[in-house]
């Protein structure tokens, strides 16, 4: 009889294989994600920890100075770790924030701050001053520049340093200081004053509208191409960013004429022979050339029509005065256009223009490099030390201004000038690096004025704010600066 015999079905070694892959499968897995996730935790923590040394490096970098001043044994204000004591200006103004530091060490002769994380004496002391501009001025020839330029920006007397800057200003000057010299200059601004003279004494007799745009038509032909944007009636008493453009994108000044150009002048006038061409002929290249031409137009035009603008201003606001500088005019000047010799005699102009210059000077403060170690008068300056003059604060203290936001131009009487410190009223700097320009400047603002005075004069309108209130960083009202012109008697 056969037997037949079931064989038993063998599952578990199967069962087993599948588990043991799956198990190995998913180990290899987790090993992956804890591999990744380690590495993702690495370059976090890698990550991290060079941003965080990045910053710590910076802010040391920024705070290495901030222990300068205090180890000379200088006060100053309280720092930002990022903008030094300069943070102060977005919260007061530059001019104010000049002030209150000015105040705060009255008893000093000078405070220190910090330019972000660069140390800087600021002197109080009117003599230190004196001593910084005139008898130790070798020790502080050089300005502070806030950037290295290129060329030609690099190559202008507000950046040239020590001996290069000497040359170029012994090279200049004659040209700049001696007024007779510019007679060829003067003809000119007395052509365009005149000319904008008119068209205000025009536009307030007849249609505004349509007198302005047949006058500002009638200027244009007046001028060649070269100088279709230097007269705009609507930017006279402003900085015109158009204009100035407009003459960079054609600089291409040489220092000496290559053969075959043809050198002209305007009127029969060889520019040749004028001291100003002569001088600029002298230099070597012609991005320092350049250099010069960039900065006279720059600091030259917008400072003199900032001054222009808030004496006219200053006018309106006090009438008292302005009738009393017309008086002055119409005595010395008559009829006739003021001219280099009868703006000599106006002394009380003079004061005027003066008064508004304290109250708002173009530069807020004047600053100076020590290029050696110096002390004057017991105050020890580093070789590399910036070194601030706070001009607006000299401008508005008490003890040397009396009453200082008042406007009063008696101030600069002859009697008056001689009881405070000469170096009191700083508008134009002091010493052999002052402003170059200063005499050129003063006689364009007496000529404008006077001109403008025997026409017209300046009011209040329903715009006008008053007292002013100065943009936080510049020479600038923050609301502008208002005013309308009234004809003046038919006799002037």
């Amino acid at each position: 009889m056969t037997r037949i015999y079931r064989l038993p079905l063998v599952h578990a070694p199967i069962t087993n294989l599948s588990t043991e892959a799956d198990e190995t499968t998913f180990l290899q897995s987790k090993s992956r994600s804890v591999i990744l996730h380690s590495i993702a935790m690495l370059t976090l923590v890698l990550v991290g920890g060079t941003v965080v040394l990045c910053a710590v490096a910076f802010v040391r970098y920024m705070t290495a100075n901030h222990g300068v001043l205090r180890k000379m044994g200088i006060e100053h204000p309280a720092t930002s770790w990022f903008l030094g004591n300069f943070d102060q200006a977005f919260k007061y103004g530059v001019f104010e924030m000049q002030r209150v530091f000015y105040n705060k060490y009255k008893d000093k002769k000078v405070y220190g701050w910090y330019d972000a994380r660069r140390p800087a004496i600021v002197v109080r002391d009117l003599d230190i001053v004196k001593d910084i501009c005139v008898k130790n001025f070798n020790s502080f020839i050089d300005r502070h520049t806030l950037f290295d330029a290129e060329p030609p920006l690099r190559d202008n007397l507000l950046n040239l340093r020590g001996e290069h800057w000497r040359r170029v200003r012994n090279t200049l000057s004659p040209t700049l200081t001696c007024i007779s010299d510019l007679t060829f200059l003067l003809s000119h601004i007395n052509q365009l004053v005149n000319n904008f003279r008119e068209v205000l004494h025009r536009l307030l007799r007849h249609d505004r509208q349509a007198e302005f745009r047949e006058e500002r038509s009638d200027l244009r032909e007046k001028q060649n191409q070269g100088e279709q944007e230097r007269v705009r009636v609507q930017h006279f008493l402003g900085f015109n960013g158009e204009f100035v453009l407009g003459i960079f994108e054609g600089v291409n000044l040489q220092a000496k004429p290559s053969a075959g150009d043809d050198v002209q002048g305007e009127a029969g006038t060889d520019l040749s022979q004028l001291n100003i061409f002569a001088a600029f002929y002298k230099c070597t290249f012609s991005s320092s050339l350049q250099g010069q031409a960039i900065v006279f137009i720059l600091a030259g035009y917008d400072t003199v029509a900032t001054v222009l603008s808030f004496t006219l201003f200053f006018l309106a606001m006090h009438p008292e005065c302005c009738q009393k500088a017309q008086a002055e005019v119409d005595a010395k000047c008559g009829k006739e256009f003021p001219d280099y010799d009868k703006v000599q005699t106006l002394t009380y102009l003079d004061m005027c223009i003066n008064e508004a210059i304290r109250l708002v000077p173009p530069g807020i403060f004047l600053n100076r490099k020590c290029v050696q170690d110096t002390d004057i008068q017991g105050v020890h300056f580093p070789k590399d030390m910036i070194v601030v003059i706070p001009v607006y604060a000299f401008h508005t203290d008490p003890d040397l201004f009396p009453e200082p936001e008042k406007f009063d131009p008696e101030r600069f009487n002859p009697e008056n000038k001689t009881t405070r410190h000469q170096y009191a009223h700083l508008p134009f700097g002091q010493g052999p690096r002052n402003c170059i320009g200063m005499r050129l400047a003063l006689l364009e603002l007496k000529i404008v004025m006077a001109a403008i005075l025997q026409k017209l004069t300046p009011v209040p309108c329903s715009k006008t704010v008053y007292p002013i209130k100065l943009s936080k960083m510049q020479a600038k009202a923050q609301d502008g600066l208002w005013v309308k012109f009234q004809l003046r008697d038919a006799k002037t």
